[in-house]
C-alpha cells in the first residue's frame, strides 16, 4: 500500500505530523464532503420523509462496513455513540446484585472506569483493579464479568486473552485502541470469552466525534434488551406504542438519534480505509509504530513498554513543555492528566518525514 496514497486523503497532513488518532484521527476529504452534502441538502430542503429514508439506508450500509472490519455477522453489530457508550450498554443489559465483582485493570480509560463507578455506586458492585499481566489472579468466586481494554491507552500494551479465557468468565473488551488500528479477529475472540467488544469511531477510523460499533455475542445475550431503554429506531414497530418491542438483532442496542450527517461521515471514513485495504493499513500502522518507538530509543526517549499496537508512549520531565514544542515543530501529541508521559499515534497514513519530527522534539526534550 503506497504510503503517500492514503497520506494524501487527509489534508491536515500535508502541513502537519497528526500523531493524535488514539484521540480523534485525522478528517478525510470524503468525510468532509459526505457530512457538507447532507447538510447543504438539508438546509436546501429541510430535513423530511426524504432525510430519514436516507438516514435508514446510510445506518445499514454503515453497519455493513463495520461488520467487515469486525469481521463479524452485521446482525451483531450495534451502531454507538462511541466505545463508552458501547461499554455502557453492555453492563447495562446485565442482571446485577449487591456484592458482584467486575475485575479490571489498572490502566483504563475513564470511558470504562466512568460506568463501571455508576454500577459499584448505584447497584453495590465490587470493581477490583489489577495490574494489566494479573487479571485472572484477581478473579474470584463472585466475579460476575471481566472488563479489560484490548489495547491500553496508556502505553500501547495489548492484553493476553489466554489467562482471561482460562477463567471461564465473559470478557467486555474495550476496542478504542485496537479497531481499525490493528487486525481484530471476533470469532478468535469469541472463543477467548470476549462476548462484548466497543469500537470508538473518531479514533482509528478516522470518523465523526459521536460514533461507534458494539459487537455484541448474542449466544451470550439472547435476551438482554430491556437494559439498553430502546428507543425509536431499536423498535421493530414504534407505532405499537407501549406494545412496541426492541429488535431481534444487535441493533435494539443502537444509540438513538445519530445524525445522517454522523453516519455519511463515518461511512465515507471507512470507505477510504477499506478502499486501501485493512489488512495493509492494519499491517503497515503497526510496523511502522515499532519502528518510531526504536526512533525514538534511539534519540534517547524514555519509551514505555508496549505490544504490537499503534501507540508509543514515552516519559518525560515537562509534558506541557514537550507537548508545546511539539505544536511549534507541527507535530501533534498528547500527555494525560497528571501523568508525566506524552504519547504519539501512529497510523498507516504517517510517514518518515512525520516520525522523523517527532523524534527531533523528543530528542530537544
Amino acid at each position: 500500500m503506497p504510503t503517500a496514497d492514503l497520506t494524501a486523503a487527509f489534508p491536515v497532513l500535508a502541513q502537519t505530523a497528526y500523531l493524535n488518532a488514539g484521540t480523534c484521527g485525522p478528517v478525510s476529504t470524503a468525510s468532509l464532503e459526505a457530512i457538507s452534502q447532507v447538510l447543504r441538502a438539508g438546509a436546501a430542503d429541510g430535513r423530511g420523509l426524504p432525510y430519514y429514508e436516507e438516514l435508514g439506508a446510510t445506518a445499514a450500509e454503515l453497519r455493513e462496513a463495520w461488520a467487515r472490519l469486525l469481521g463479524a455477522p452485521s446482525s451483531e453489530v450495534a451502531l454507538t455513540a462511541g466505545a463508552s457508550d458501547g461499554m455502557a450498554r453492555t453492563l447495562a443489559m446485565m442482571g446485577w446484585s449487591p456484592g458482584d465483582e467486575v475485575v479490571t485493570t489498572d490502566e483504563e480509560h475513564p470511558g470504562l472506569l466512568g460506568p463501571l463507578g455508576a454500577l459499584a455506586r448505584r447497584e453495590g458492585v465490587v470493581v477490583r483493579t489489577a495490574p494489566w499481566d494479573a487479571v485472572a489472579r484477581a478473579v474470584g468466586p463472585a466475579t460476575k464479568l471481566i472488563a479489560v481494554s484490548h489495547v491500553s491507552w496508556l502505553r500501547g500494551a495489548v492484553i493476553d486473552l489466554a489467562p482471561l479465557a482460562a477463567t471461564g468468565l465473559p470478557v467486555l473488551l474495550d476496542g478504542a485502541q485496537s479497531a481499525g488500528a490493528m487486525a481484530v479477529d471476533l470469532a478468535a475472540l469469541r472463543q477467548q470469552g470476549v462476548v462484548a467488544y466497543a469500537a470508538a469511531g473518531q479514533k482509528w477510523t478516522c470518523g465523526p466525534v459521536g460514533t461507534g460499533a458494539l459487537w455484541i455475542d448474542e449466544l451470550w445475550a439472547p435476551d438482554r434488551g430491556i437494559g439498553v431503554w430502546p428507543t425509536y429506531e431499536g423498535l421493530q414497530d414504534p407505532a405499537s406504542g407501549l406494545d412496541a418491542m426492541p429488535w431481534p438483532q444487535a441493533r435494539r442496542f443502537d444509540a438513538p438519534s445519530i445524525s445522517l450527517e454522523a453516519h455519511a461521515g463515518m461511512l465515507a471514513a471507512l470507505t477510504v480505509l477499506e478502499h486501501h485495504g485493512w489488512a495493509a493499513v492494519h499491517a503497515e500502522g503497526v510496523a511502522r509504530a515499532a519502528r518510531a518507538a526504536e526512533a525514538l530509543r534511539e534519540a534517547g526517549a524514555r519509551v514505555l513498554d508496549r505490544g504490537p499496537s499503534t501507540l508509543v508512549t514515552w516519559s518525560v520531565d515537562d509534558v506541557d513543555d514537550v507537548i508545546a514544542r511539539a505544536y511549534a515543530a507541527g507535530v501533534v501529541i498528547r500527555g494525560f492528566p497528571g501523568l508525566p508521559y506524552v504519547r504519539a499515534s501512529i497510523g498507516a497514513w504517517t510517514t518518515d518525514e512525520h516520525v522523523d519530527r517527532l523524534v527531533a522534539v523528543a530528542a530537544a526534550s
